[in-house]
């Protein structure tokens, strides 16, 4: 299966979270979960690893040329979209992992603030609600030990964060929400609180906003 759901009788959230993908890899798979799941409205969190993954860095405008292609595929299949702005990592537990020299003269918070100026862009352009992650965490104290695993991923509390933002935009947007789609890398799979390979679980952001969507 390439997509792992959690279903109600009433919302069917898809979690589409492939650890490590980039914006390139998930618009290379995006028409198979757009087939297999015929979601009403896609949840598009990505671009991560395009900013402070040093094996597989993409550039503000390549992230954004991959994100318009997603938007426009979706659009194809009717499904409406909701962009998601990515949070400032904790750059100091973000380098225990990572060399400062693999980010040249732009260091991590400056890529993010790039693909985030990006996002913003896109939305606008494409007339695609949008919901601020980046600024709601930012608020809390940003990346932590209280929201963040590792200063990237996030705790279980950081996806309560998440699912909250994400549900508001959602009911922001209106319409048919019988068929939900999170669409994304790592954050969206849920590390942090779930293992690879293992099933999605109640602490994950979709599943969390499975259940908002209900109440």
């Amino acid at each position: 299966m390439l997509f792992t759901q959690q279903s109600s009788s009433i919302t069917r959230v898809v979690n589409g979270g492939i650890p490590g993908q980039t914006t390139a890899e998930i618009d290379e798979r995006v028409d198979v979960g757009l087939r297999t799941d015929s979601p009403r409205v896609v949840v598009l969190f990505a671009g991560m690893n395009d900013a402070v993954n040093d094996k597989k860095f993409l550039s503000p405008q390549v992230s954004r040329m991959h994100l318009a292609s997603i938007i426009r595929k979706c659009r194809q299949s009717g499904a409406r979209v909701l962009l998601v702005t990515v949070h400032q990592p904790d750059s100091v537990r973000l380098m225990q992992r990572h060399s400062r020299e693999a980010y040249g003269d732009r260091p991590p918070q400056q890529r993010i603030r790039d693909l985030n100026a990006e996002i913003q862009s896109l939305a606008a352009a494409e007339h695609v609600p949008i919901v601020d992650f980046a600024q709601a965490l930012e608020g809390h104290g940003g990346a932590t030990a209280e929201w963040s695993t590792d200063g990237v991923h996030l705790t279980a509390k950081g996806y309560v964060l998440l699912a909250g933002v994400v549900s508001e935009g959602l009911h922001k947007m209106g319409g048919d929400l019988q068929g939900v789609l999170c669409l994304g890398d790592s954050l969206t799979f849920g590390i942090g609180v779930r293992q690879p390979g293992a099933p999605d679980n109640n602490e994950t952001y979709p599943s969390i906003l499975s259940i908002r969507l209900e109440q």
